[in-house]
């Protein structure tokens, strides 16, 4: 080899080692500021409802949903039903809020019935006549006597229940009279009430 070309591949390994001298690429630190984590993001607070007043009574109060209603018996001329039997009734107010004329869908074995009970002075009441509650007559020739069945109910407790004062408990009477007499008086039965919401 030559003096020169010996000269010009010594200046090759050179620059060639001085290319392989420089520092390695490194990743990039990890910044030293704090990032907010989800966790320390305060939540909005849930919107609550504003609190409905409470009335002065549970006459006030709405009387919507199924109750299971014990009949007392206390009376009666002419016994033609049950002494003591409950019923699960529902009532379905005919207003959006609030106490209101209801509809009181009942029943006990094979005697149902939907009425209407209007919302007076804190009571709910109706009035109706039923064509065959009582019989009259003698043994194998029983006819049926109009009777006037009379409903009242009092709200007694009541309980806040999805933002609304509802009835929760509940006294009351039902009267049953004969229209017409059966021999020489009238028939005549009553029950108690005590009704409590499922």
């Amino acid at each position: 080899m030559t003096g020169k070309s010996f000269a010009a591949t010594l200046g090759v390994i050179m620059l060639l080692a001085a290319g392989c001298s420089g520092d390695a690429p490194t990743e990039a630190a990890p910044s030293r500021t704090a990032q907010p984590s989800a966790s320390s993001v305060p939540s909005p607070s849930p919107t609550q409802e504003p609190r409905p007043p409470k009335p002065s009574d549970a006459t006030q109060a709405r009387l919507e949903g199924t109750f299971t209603v014990g009949h007392t018996l206390i009376e009666s001329e002419n016994l033609s039903g049950a002494r003591n039997y409950k019923t699960r009734n529902t009532y379905v107010p005919k207003c959006k809020e609030g106490a209101c004329n209801t509809i009181i869908q009942s029943g006990h074995g094979n005697r149902m019935s939907e009425d209407r009970l209007a919302y007076v002075k804190g009571r709910y009441r109706s009035s109706t006549t039923l064509r065959d509650y009582f019989r009259c007559g003698t043994p194998g020739n029983m006819k049926p006597v109009p009777t006037i069945e009379t409903y009242i109910l009092k709200p007694t407790r009541m309980a806040l229940v999805e933002g609304e004062w509802i009835v929760t408990r509940f006294e009351g009477s039902i009267d049953y009279k004969s229209v017409s007499p059966c021999g020489f008086s009238y028939i005549e039965t009553r029950y108690i009430l005590n009704g409590r919401l499922d």
